[in-house]
């Protein structure tokens, strides 16, 4: 774990020395997701699933650091499904998830590539999940649904220009007491401003003779 930390502070250190900042808004949507809570309502609730199917939309910031074919970025993003339900036993409507990753991110993906047109990306985090957000039938008026967290891993691969990237990913959660979460989707990343990191020059020494 010592080992890992080293390589990363120092991969930041080095890109942050002689690389780009980029800032990113991200906006797309999903084709399918699946949010599983964990096993520990007060009520009997055989499913405890909530799925959704194309409408859903994720939307969020991204800062990423890098330079030509690698970068590494940080993100947060909700992602808002109205119209999800647990098919087996419907309760209510509405999903809701808040993911938090860190990425590494190669060729057309690193958002700085000058020569790559397709790319991948690999990452995780931490995502908050919360279903049957409103429209609860009567059987289930009492259900009180709260966050709960899933760690994730997520795999994207795609393409594009330095400006705009295109990337299909799959982001797949899990937690204690069964808790799940899966999301894919096409992602949309739009490059808001970039920024050059300087690296001082030193300062000439003039004789003085």
């Amino acid at each position: 774990m010592r080992k890992q930390l080293f390589i990363m502070i120092s991969f930041l250190c080095c890109v942050s020395m002689y690389g780009q900042f980029s800032h990113k808004m991200i906006i797309g949507f999903d084709f399918y997701q699946k949010y599983r809570n964990p096993q520990e309502s007060k009520i009997d609730d055989d499913s405890r699933s909530s799925g959704n199917v194309i409408l859903a939309i994720p939307i969020g910031y991204s800062l990423a650091i890098g330079k030509n074919n690698v970068s590494f970025s940080a993100e947060a993003s909700a992602n808002i499904a109205p119209l999800a339900f647990d098919a087996g036993q419907y309760k209510g409507l509405g999903a809701l998830s808040f993911p938090l990753l860190a990425k590494l991110n190669f060729g057309a993906l690193s958002g700085f590539s000058k020569n790559k047109l397709l790319g991948y990306s690999i990452g995780g985090g931490i995502q908050f999940n919360r279903t049957e957000l409103f429209g609860l039938t009567k059987k289930y008026n009492v259900l009180e649904r709260n966050f709960f967290p899933t760690y994730v891993g997520e795999l994207g691969v795609g393409g594009g220009v330095s400006g705009l990237n295109v990337i299909l990913y799959f982001r797949v959660g899990a937690a204690a007491q069964d808790a799940f979460s899966f999301n894919s989707g096409l992602i949309f990343n739009v490059d808001l401003y970039k920024t050059k990191t300087k690296v001082p020059k030193k300062p000439k020494l003039s004789s003085m003779t």
